[in-house]
């Protein structure tokens, strides 16, 4: 699974782009009780793709999976 981190670009684009059976997705990468801020909630209205919120390494499995359904039902 392909993965490019985007952090360095600030301005609200999530951390991540995670390229999974076919479809590509942004995954924004949360610690503990982290909230998305402002910038990150703007963009996150504005963008029409795919896209996911991770908060722990059971939150990584559960996107996984999540990507995995998504391609599988034809989201992709």
């Amino acid at each position: 699974m392909p993965v490019l981190s985007l952090a360095a670009l600030g301005a609200g684009v999530p951390d991540l782009l995670v390229a999974i059976e076919g479809t590509t997705w942004l995954v924004e990468v949360k610690f503990g009780k982290g909230e998305e801020n402002d910038k990150q909630r703007e963009w996150a209205d504005n963008w029409l793709g795919m896209r996911a919120v991770v908060r722990d390494i059971q939150g990584v499995e559960n996107v996984v999976k999540m990507m995995r359904l998504s391609d599988k039902n034809g989201h992709g």
